[in-house]
């Protein structure tokens, strides 16, 4: 029996198809160039904290594709935020997102891009750290990008640190970046009130889930920070891929996504996306954003959790975690 072809199928092979042919499922659209027919889906926009930037709730995080019509795939559904870093697959990255949307206007899309630093501080660390910010701009052709992030922080030291500061002040000044950021991979809510105390720092990206730790206190804290200016954007969103600690019980990544939405002082998400079912999971999660009045109600299945109405009541409001994946998309 002949095997249906989906939609995705069609989109996936239609970007090395000729007029009025269809290539086999056996080859690969890796090589293709030309960019993908995708449905454009219409996504709620949040501000970005004091940068006044309309991010789509859903980004795209470019570190782990390595075929490029994934990137216009994303492109051509709505997304506009791409997210990268200096090293990511050595340079790859970065290239690829400038073969792919050389041609498009600048201002049609917002592109973040970020670099490590050792701590203590090297003797040439602003040289190192402004050779990294040019040599992406290089691999981009771009002549700036949207945010640039001191990434993969874990102390408020290295966060603070006045040579970091005016070494980072110096690169916006420059007009290479528009905005200046951090990121950690660490659950330390602590450092979102130094950025904020610091007056350099316009948006943080942070691990957030349903697995993280002390979940209260850190929606406390994104609160506190995002009323205070900074712009709040969410990595990690999968929770590593799986529900369980076993690592045996697969995530349904759109109640993950969904889980987040609800907390709306996160602008937007950045999950990694490496392959189309993971796009079209993504996607099909923004066609679905609104809430029915069964789900929205009734928190004692572990449907999408509610924001407290205020701290003391937030135990009783808030479901637990673990049982959010009762409720399947």
């Amino acid at each position: 029996m002949k095997k249906r072809m989906t939609r995705r199928d069609l989109f996936r092979y239609s970007a090395t198809a000729g007029l009025g042919a269809l290539i086999v499922p056996q080859v690969s659209a890796r090589t293709s160039a030309k960019p993908l027919a995708t449905e454009k889906i219409p996504m709620p926009e949040r501000v970005l904290g004091r940068t006044g930037l309309k991010f789509p709730i859903l980004s795209m995080g470019v570190n782990r594709a390595d075929n490029p019509n994934i990137l216009r795939a994303a492109y051509n559904a709505g997304i506009f935020h791409f997210d990268t870093g200096y090293s990511y697959q050595n340079g790859k990255s970065e290239e690829m997102i400038g073969n792919v949307l050389a041609g498009k206007p600048r201002k049609s899309v917002n592109i973040a891009t970020k670099t490590k630093f050792d701590y203590p501080l090297r003797d040439d660390f602003e040289e190192t750290l402004n050779h990294h910010v040019d040599t992406s701009l290089s691999r981009m052709k771009i002549d700036y990008v949207d945010i640039f992030y001191a990434h993969d922080i874990s102390s408020v030291e290295k966060l603070t640190d006045p040579i970091v500061l005016a070494a980072l002040t110096r690169i916006k000044e420059s007009g290479k970046a528009r905005f200046l950021a951090f990121s950690s991979h660490d659950q330390d809510n602590s450092l979102l009130e130094a950025a904020v105390e610091t007056g350099v720092y316009d948006v943080a990206m942070i691990t957030y889930n349903f697995k993280v730790n002390h979940q209260e206190e850190t929606d406390r804290a994104i609160e506190k920070a995002a009323k205070a200016g900074l712009g709040i954007i969410a990595m990690k969103v999968m929770a590593g891929g799986t529900e369980d600690g076993e690592g045996k019980t697969k995530i349904n990544g759109k109640a993950c996504l969904k889980w987040i939405w609800q907390n709306p002082y996160i602008t937007t998400v950045v999950p990694c996306l490496a392959n189309y079912d993971q796009l079209d999971d993504c996607l099909a999660a923004v066609r679905e954003i609104e809430l029915t009045p069964p789900q929205k109600n009734n928190t004692s299945t572990g449907c999408v959790p509610q924001k407290p109405s205020s701290a003391s009541n937030a135990n009783s409001a808030k479901p637990s975690a673990r049982n959010i994946f009762r409720y399947r998309t």
